[in-house]
């Protein structure tokens, strides 16, 4: 982080320069935010959930395919 934003001792001797860079500065801001708050969810408990979710929907998927059960219709009697 503070390598990427190093810049901005430099920009402000050069105040010109701050419009030709605004939009860089904008997209480097909400990067930072995002993995701001990637971060605080990986810390939290709202990912572990959400990996836990995704195994279990998983399972259910191969469970399924495997019985022939694919979105809960059992074609069982085609067979």
């Amino acid at each position: 982080m503070r390598d990427a934003y190093s810049f901005a001792d430099d920009v402000q001797s050069l105040p010109e320069r701050i419009p030709a860079i605004e939009e860089t500065i904008r997209k480097l801001l909400t990067q930072t935010v995002e993995c701001t708050m990637f971060i605080r969810e990986c810390n939290g408990s709202g990912f572990a959930g959400k990996v836990l979710s995704q195994i279990l929907v998983m399972l259910l998927i191969v469970a399924c395919n495997r019985k022939g059960d694919v979105h809960g219709i059992d074609d069982s009697s085609n067979r």
